[in-house]
């Protein structure tokens, strides 16, 4: 999804960059990143909330137990932590590319994999998190190299980001609300857990509370003025008056 997202956006970096268009430049790349974080915050905390019957779903089924599923919703809580770093590190990427610059993004990649292999070790070895420090170290190095490439980024081209902030309070506030709503779906609907529940039962736990979330997302972005959703809405608007 980030891709298509990057995409798009790189050709439009690269005119502006060849037409010296700095406010255009500074203005499409925050614009991207709220979209990018405005779709990535709700789907972490769905993945979260819904991380064992969604593995239940899918991996349940010949030899596989509920007690592997379990484990497997440990490490992909680990590495949900860094969905929205990932997508942030994409489109910073893509930014320095439109300029010609690519020894940044090496020496972030760089970055990214000796802080992983080293706290890895660490946290793996010498933490009570034992297996599961892997994938948190992974989530902790995007992180931490995302950042550092912002900062970078940051320092090339000057301040951008102007609303960005904003929308990525109002995101996380209603993707967090959203978690709720959707884990007390599922809570309700999984009454006496997962465990030998049939493939219906755990579709239907699956499903619906991944539709609950996905209204109450939607109704919170509105209620919010999330600048992404009034685009969503202003085009469901277009579609619908053609239709008349």
């Amino acid at each position: 999804m980030v891709l298509a997202i990057t995409s798009v956006m790189y050709p439009t970096l690269t005119r502006h960059v060849a037409e010296e268009d700095h406010d255009g430049f500074k203005s499409t790349l925050s614009t991207t990143m709220g979209g990018t974080f405005f779709i990535l915050a709700p789907m972490t905390a769905g993945l979260i909330a819904l991380r064992v019957p969604f593995l239940s779903l899918i991996s349940m089924h010949g030899e596989v137990t509920y007690e592997n599923i379990m484990t497997e919703a440990g490490f992909l809580l680990m590495y949900s932590l860094c969905i929205v770093f990932m997508g942030f590190k994409e489109i910073a990427d893509r930014a320095f590319y439109s300029m010609k610059s690519t020894k940044i993004s090496a020496i972030t990649g760089v970055m990214i994999m000796g802080v992983n292999v080293a706290l890895g070790f660490v946290l793996s070895k010498y933490t009570p998190l034992k297996e599961y420090g892997i994938p948190l170290a992974y989530s902790i190095a995007a992180a931490t190299g995302t950042i550092f490439l912002l900062v970078m980024l940051r320092r090339r081209i000057g301040a951008f980001g102007h609303g960005l902030a904003s929308t990525m309070i109002k995101s996380t506030v209603s993707a967090a609300i959203m978690g709720g709503a959707v884990y007390g779906a599922y809570a309700l609907l999984s009454r006496g857990g997962l465990e030998g529940a049939s493939i219906s039962r755990r579709l239907i736990c699956t499903v619906l509370p991944t539709l609950c979330g996905v209204a109450v997302y939607f109704v919170l972005s509105l209620v919010f003025k999330i600048p992404a959703m009034d685009k969503v809405r202003g085009k469901l608007t277009a579609v619908l008056k053609r239709g008349k």
